[in-house]
């Protein structure tokens, strides 16, 4: 089996809650990652994963810091 190298870039969906709270029926792909920006109440970003059913405001955080 032959290797192939690509030079790419991955960037993962990301906005503020607000954003994402203003399109809250986005499903998410299975395994797509959506970024929570980090904001004025959340110093650092927040993920969830998409599972290709459940809405973007219907699924869980995969990690959510403690701030």
């Amino acid at each position: 089996m032959s290797e192939k190298t690509l030079n790419t870039r991955i960037q993962e969906k990301h906005d503020t809650q607000a954003k994402w709270e203003n399109n809250p029926s986005f499903i998410p792909e299975p395994g797509e990652v959506i970024v929570y920006d980090s904001d004025a109440a959340h110093a650092m970003p927040r993920v969830k994963i998409g599972d290709g059913v459940t809405s973007v405001e219907n699924l869980p955080f995969f990690y959510e810091p403690i701030t």
